[in-house]
């Protein structure tokens, strides 16, 4: 396995801007940093959609923003709904750096996109988050039919800490049973906050997210007093995944986060979950919000 010449340029290009290492910031300066680098690499117009709606939605704990993008189609209801979350390590992301991406989803799936503003860490720590795109995805299964969608045909994703925010969502709606999930679309997701699998020493430094980086995350996301094994942190620790969704899991070969995916995908086919599983093997974590740079970017967003 060797590192796509694509990501190797793609890294070098990174260390040419010599960003301050986000660890060592407050996190509203990272927050800044990190949207700023995201913007460096759109390159190109945002894909067009038939439209895109700023919306909120109420609960226990506040407002929670929405975007919510519809795809150019004739009849545009009845469409599945793809409830997106999204990475950043719970502490960094927005709407906007998974703009690009949503809009693609939409468009090329011809999907109704949510896309969900969770609250961050380390103001708001574990479950603040989880707990918000539990709200969101409550709201919008009991609104999907009127804003366009199918209630019938919901789906959870996202990427990175995000995927790991979905699965968790996706282990809430199985145990509540309140409504049922069409599928879950995990890419590079946490899974297990322990760092104890052997891509956290392969990969430790030199491939964009670092273990360094990502037991900052970690720390700034799980209070101490939190197990990192606890299920809804840590999804490959839960009990059981039977009657889990439909799965599609996508992982980096050159990301540390790359045993934890993979192990997460056998554990839904040892509980008989149907699972596609693709190991995007020279590309480096985060690479499929890179659709301006890296074609194997474009191909997993296919």
């Amino acid at each position: 396995m060797n590192l796509a010449p694509e990501a190797q340029l793609y890294l070098q290009l990174r260390a040419s801007l010599n960003l301050p290492d986000l660890t060592t910031l407050a996190p509203p300066e990272a927050r800044r940093i990190s949207e700023e680098t995201s913007r460096r690499w759109q390159l190109s117009e945002p894909q067009a959609v038939g439209s895109v709606e700023q919306r909120h939605c109420e609960g226990p704990n506040g407002s929670i923003p929405l975007r919510i993008y519809r795809p150019t189609v004739a009849t545009a209801t009845g469409l599945p709904v793809m409830i997106f979350f999204h990475g950043g390590g719970w502490v960094l992301g927005s709407l906007d750096g998974v703009d690009g991406f949503c809009r693609a989803l939409c468009q090329e799936a011809q999907l109704l996109v949510v896309s969900v503003d969770y609250r961050l860490a380390p103001e708001h720590s574990f479950p603040a988050g989880l707990d918000d795109c539990w709200t969101a995805t409550q709201w919008i299964a009991e609104n999907a039919d009127s804003l366009g969608g199918d209630s019938h045909k919901l789906l959870v994703g996202g990427d990175s800490a995000g995927g790991n925010l979905a699965a968790a969502v996706a282990l809430r709606v199985k145990d509540q049973a309140l409504f049922k999930l069409a599928g879950q679309v995990l890419i590079y997701p946490v899974t297990d906050l322990t760092q104890s699998l052997p891509s956290y020493e392969s990969f430790a430094e030199g491939y964009l997210l670092t273990r360094a980086s990502m037991r900052w995350f970690i720390q700034q996301y799980l209070p101490t007093a939190v197990d990192p094994k606890h299920p809804e942190a840590s999804v490959l620790f839960a009990d059981s995944l039977t009657g889990l969704p439909p799965t599609i899991l996508l992982v980096a070969g050159f990301d540390p986060l790359r045993d934890e995916g993979l192990a997460y995908a056998q554990r839904l086919r040892d509980a008989k979950i149907p699972v596609v599983e693709r190991n995007w093997e020279g590309m480096v974590h985060g690479f499929i919000n890179q659709r301006d740079l890296l074609p194997q970017a474009r191909e997993a967003s296919q």
